[in-house]
């Protein structure tokens, strides 16, 4: 069977069975990567905090956002 063939046969599915195996399918590429993605936020965020208690400030956002457009204005 075709990915093609497997889209006409989809196709005759109702709306809400479509959207059913949309869903399926979308948890069958993500895995867990949500809570890895939460895990690497959590670990992230205890880093700049405690940069921050150390008073190594990082660069402001203003400061980046400038920089990021000359360096997008000369690209």
């Amino acid at each position: 069977m075709t990915a093609q063939d497997l889209y006409n046969d989809i196709n005759t599915l109702s709306v809400q069975e479509r959207i059913d195996l949309a869903y399926m399918l979308l948890l069958s590429v993500q895995g867990d990567s949500d809570e890895d993605t939460t895990l690497l936020w959590i670990e992230e965020s205890e880093r700049r905090y405690a940069e921050y208690c150390q008073h190594r400030h990082s660069i402001p956002a203003r400061e980046v956002l400038n920089n990021l457009a000359a360096r997008l204005a000369d690209a």
